[in-house]
């Protein structure tokens, strides 16, 4: 047998333990474990294990330390998943960065790395800075939204977590930028905001570049499709599931972003007000995509973008290189403040800094007489819906 799954059902409470004999499943390689104490948990473990999937486990006050010393013995992992709530930080520990062992756990062969903490951001950055993994190993974070009035973990406030988690992040992403022989290096970018979670967001990012004609369209063989086929794209090198304050307190210390070709933004078709994500950080996530060509937004965030080209209101010219600027679901005239698209998009014209294509689908609120001054200075295309006036 090479691979197994074990399950733990609440009415199995009281049932005698579901624990392997040492000789047994010597051959196993993929592994999940859903609801087993972790000393159980680990009695599966094997040396030649590829994919391990820990889901839900429960442990004594030593359970970092169990955790820790048990993945120290899977040289061999190559996917590793834990999702689970630790309900305890080990004794001593006091910073995000203090070691758990006596140094990280190596996990060389390391490719895919999926993390799930439950609601305490700072508890994940502990468990990635006590991995230690290769630079090209594709990482999938997520937490729960810290609640302003969830208790405080160790005397650290939920703002001290969020930076905790973001400074991490921002260590593990610069190191594989940083590295010689594999670079990471982030050429299309999506940032997902949650209309019915308040202040979650969704980046996901790719070392491939997606096409401006396939980011730009919202019909048949569109982003979704393109970010969903393997034969056209790779799976994200990095995606961060959280609350807006933890993904972009220190988004543009993200040096892997810094070469983002393509960036999609999708939100909800109105303006909420949403914790977080209604004051989505301009100059922090804006200010480091200076290399952005190709700029797709959907929904109510097409306002922050409006507001970010205008050099008027940001008192610096953020976005400086795009060229085509895809608008959809968009209300013209009540989202929006500032000037008009086309003041502004002939403001940055006089700056040396032309958009050459405007594609405009599904919004209300265009004027003739706009589009018209539009297309004295870009290339328009419209989809004819919804024009007034």
């Amino acid at each position: 047998m090479t691979e197994l799954t074990v399950h733990s059902r609440p009415s199995e409470a009281h049932d005698p333990p579901c624990i392997a004999s040492h000789n047994s499943f010597p051959r196993l390689l993929n592994l999940t474990t859903n609801g087993l104490i972790l000393l159980h948990a680990r009695s599966f473990f094997r040396p030649l294990l590829k994919t391990l999937h820990l889901k839900a486990f429960t442990g004594s006050a030593s359970i970092w330390r169990d955790l820790l010393e048990a993945l120290a013995q899977l040289a061999c992992l190559e996917s590793l998943m834990i999702e689970s709530k630790f309900q305890d930080i080990p004794n001593g520990v006091r910073h995000c960065t203090d070691a758990v062992l006596d140094h990280p756990v190596g996990l060389p062969k390391l490719r895919f790395l999926r993390t799930d903490c439950g609601e305490v951001g700072w508890k994940t950055a502990l468990l990635l800075n006590n991995l230690d993994f290769p630079t090209h190993t594709r990482l999938h974070i997520s937490y729960n939204q810290v609640a302003a009035a969830e208790s405080m973990v160790r005397g650290h406030s939920a703002s001290e977590e969020r930076s905790a988690l973001s400074r991490t992040l921002s260590s593990k992403l610069s190191r594989r930028s940083q590295s010689r022989t594999d670079a990471l290096s982030i050429q299309t970018l999506h940032i997902l905001a949650d209309d019915h979670i308040d202040g979650i967001c969704n980046v996901e990012g790719w070392e491939a570049l997606c096409p401006p004609d396939i980011l730009c369209r919202s019909g048949p063989f569109a982003f979704a499709d393109w970010k969903s086929l393997p034969s056209s794209s790779p799976p994200p090198a990095i995606t961060l599931q959280s609350c807006v304050d933890s993904i972009f307190a220190h988004f543009d210390e993200l040096d892997a972003f810094r070469h983002v070709e393509a960036l999609k933004l999708t939100s909800g078709p109105m303006q909420r007000v949403r914790a977080g994500i209604a004051n989505l950080p301009v100059h922090s996530v804006f200010g480091l995509l200076s290399n952005v060509r190709t700029l797709s937004v959907k929904g109510w965030l097409a306002r922050n973008v409006l507001d970010a080209m205008n050099p008027a209101n940001t008192g610096e010219l953020m976005l400086p290189s795009v060229k085509t600027l895809h608008i959809q679901t968009f209300k013209f005239g009540l989202a929006e403040s500032g000037l008009p698209l086309s003041r502004v998009l002939q403001r940055r014209a006089e700056i040396g800094h032309r958009l050459e294509k405007l594609v405009l689908s599904d919004c209300m609120g265009v004027k003739g007489s706009e589009l018209e001054a539009l297309r004295q200075d870009v290339e328009v295309v419209w989809d004819g819906r919804w024009l007034q006036g």
